[in-house]
């Protein structure tokens, strides 16, 4: 595979990118809302750079530019989907005894929090944390999946954390944004 030398390829790619940040921008919009919108047009311009070699000339790049967009517009709702069903399979799991009608009631507001909370994190924070946490993937794994650095998936899971705790208004990240409350009878201080 030919590659372009640096300075053409940054030359073309910054070309590319005058002519269809906006316009691809828009089109994420469209479809993800504001939220992820910027995140996306981003994510599509990451892969316009990587693969740029293969990118066609004249009117055709716009085509191409566009069928990146799809594709990272639907990895980004399949990514929400699949965030979406395993907060709800975590929130359906009943634990084996039998819980009072306020851990019930206290569970199932925590999980409505993470859920909401899950939802506002960037897509590349939340699908780390969803594989490490529920997935129960290592990290090396994680990395492989994301084709990212060991170090890029230990920094996403962090900020993870860390943005999970803000948003659920937690002091520490880590130790307490997975934490389910406790009632008295299961030696919680409810």
């Amino acid at each position: 595979e030919r590659r372009m030398a640096a300075p053409a390829a940054k030359s073309r790619f910054d070309s590319l990118y005058r002519s269809h940040a906006h316009a691809i921008h828009l089109y994420c919009l469209r479809r993800l809302g504001p939220n992820e919108a910027t995140d996306a047009a981003a994510d599509v311009f990451v892969v316009v750079w990587r693969r740029l070699d293969a990118c066609p000339e004249g009117d055709e790049a716009r085509l191409w530019i566009y069928g990146i967009a799809r594709n990272v517009v639907a990895n980004r709702r399949r990514a929400a989907a699949r965030s979406t069903a395993l907060v709800n399979r975590a929130a359906a799991v009943a634990p084996s005894d039998d819980p009072g009608p306020e851990t019930v009631v206290l569970r199932r507001s925590e999980y409505r929090e993470l859920d909401a909370a899950l939802e506002k994190l960037p897509s590349r924070y939340r699908e780390v944390l969803v594989l490490a946490v529920w997935d129960d993937l290592d990290r090396e794994s994680i990395a492989r999946l994301e084709g990212v650095s060991r170090a890029a998936v230990d920094k996403r899971i962090s900020r993870a954390y860390t943005k999970l705790a803000r948003l659920m208004n937690r002091n520490t990240p880590r130790d307490q944004v997975f934490l389910v409350p406790q009632t008295t009878e299961e030696g919680g201080d409810l």
